[in-house]
């Protein structure tokens, strides 16, 4: 399987999970969903399945051959069958739908990517985990965005993975060689999609607003 087979929301699971764990890596923690959902809106309007009027309100497009399956699909019939919304608004929405992140990592188990673990946490809690199997499509994905890192070509796809996986702080995870000022700064002059730019500044928006939460309540009055 090569990295290129999968969806934009897929590489993104692949590169939130951790390898052996199989379990969400703690630094993406709590706006996965809506980089998530980001992801899924972004695949949708690289494939021409998303119309955005001038008013900036998007809608879902018909596809001219095979509706695209699975979570993604979901989601397409969702935007053909609700009332034309903002983009955030519509990143907001998908961001809630239940078992985002099971239901795509799933996907890469009937890929042969992940594998799927039963398990008990704590010896209470039943949980089901998502080890990697196959390590060729994250190994690719990593090195293309190192070679991104180094002033490489960025194509429109690629622009919208590292945004998001910038906004949720996974890049660290594996570009530690690298200085992360410079990196930020690299980053920051992508052309990315136009669903990923919102995405984004829809994440950033909730970590300053729970920043401003959490400076209030430290704070002496």
């Amino acid at each position: 399987m090569n990295a290129q087979d999968l969806t934009l929301p897929e590489q993104l699971v692949l590169l939130g999970l951790e390898d052996r764990k199989g379990t969400l890596a703690w630094r993406c923690f709590p706006y996965f969903d809506d980089a998530l959902a980001g992801a899924l809106l972004a695949e949708l309007d690289l494939r021409g399945l998303l119309d955005i009027g001038p008013d900036g309100r998007a809608r879902g497009r018909e596809a001219a051959g095979e509706p695209p399956a699975g979570v993604l699909g979901a989601v397409h019939r969702m935007l053909l069958g609700g009332e034309p919304l903002p983009l955030r608004a519509w990143i907001s929405h998908v961001a809630t739908t239940p078992n985002l992140l099971h239901d795509l990592s799933e996907e890469l188990v009937a890929k042969d990517v992940l594998e799927r673990h039963e398990d008990r946490f704590l010896f209470l809690f039943h949980r089901t985990t998502y080890p990697l199997h196959d390590s060729t499509p994250e190994k690719q994905l990593h090195a293309e965005i190192r070679v991104l890192a180094d002033g490489g070509a960025v194509s429109p796809r690629m622009g919208a993975l590292v945004s998001l996986a910038g906004a949720v702080d996974l890049l660290r995870l594996f570009l530690e060689e690298y200085d992360a000022e410079r990196i930020e700064h690299r980053f920051a002059h992508l052309e990315v999609n136009r669903v990923a730019a919102i995405a984004v500044e829809s994440i950033n928006e909730l970590r300053r607003a729970a920043f401003s939460v959490t400076s209030m309540n430290v704070l002496p009055p």
